[in-house]
């Protein structure tokens, strides 16, 4: 939809029409009510009279109307993978694109394409160890992470990365295994 391999609309108008609504049915993984969600929350957002479905606004003032995205420790790579300018504004359509990868409905290989994209921090095309501590350090809080009473130690951090990082992992591989 908003993102560059996807749909972009020719319709600038406020009002989310049939024939848009189809078209978002068949390019994203959502359902009729969800979309009707997230137009409405993007609308409140920026106020009826400015709203149109490519209207452009800062990532911090769209997390006002989606602060379920504020928890996840990737809030700012979201951003950075879901706006198609990559300017840090995102429009309805770019909030269509992201809610869709998040959807129960969307095909794991997809889901895989998108991790991939935000997992790259250094955006190199491939998974590389500095990306891999950036991971961990995300998944557990920066901290160490109680698991089964234990807690994950700073070397077996490092050895997680060791293990994963022998090599570059590129874009096929991660797809491959996801």
């Amino acid at each position: 939809m908003g993102n560059s391999n996807s749909f972009e609309s020719v319709y600038q108008g406020p009002l989310l029409t049939d024939e848009l609504m189809d078209d978002y049915l068949q390019l994203s993984y959502l359902s009729r009510k969800e979309i009707s969600r997230i137009h409405k929350r993007m609308q409140d957002l920026i106020g009826e009279e400015e709203f149109t479905v490519v209207h452009r606004v800062t990532w911090e003032r769209m997390l006002e109307a989606f602060p379920e995205i504020k928890a996840n420790p990737f809030v700012d790579r979201l951003c950075e993978v879901f706006s198609s300018k990559n300017d840090g504004h995102v429009s309805f359509e770019d909030m269509l694109d992201l809610f869709s990868a998040l959807s129960p409905s969307c095909p794991t290989e997809s889901k895989a394409k998108w991790a991939f994209r935000i997992f790259d921090f250094n955006n190199s095309n491939a998974l590389e160890i500095e990306d891999l501590h950036e991971l961990i350090d995300r998944l557990t809080n920066g901290r160490n992470v109680k698991e089964n009473g234990k807690f994950l130690t700073e070397d077996e951090k490092e050895h997680i990365v060791d293990i994963v990082s022998l090599f570059p992992i590129y874009y096929q591989l991660f797809i491959k295994h996801f």
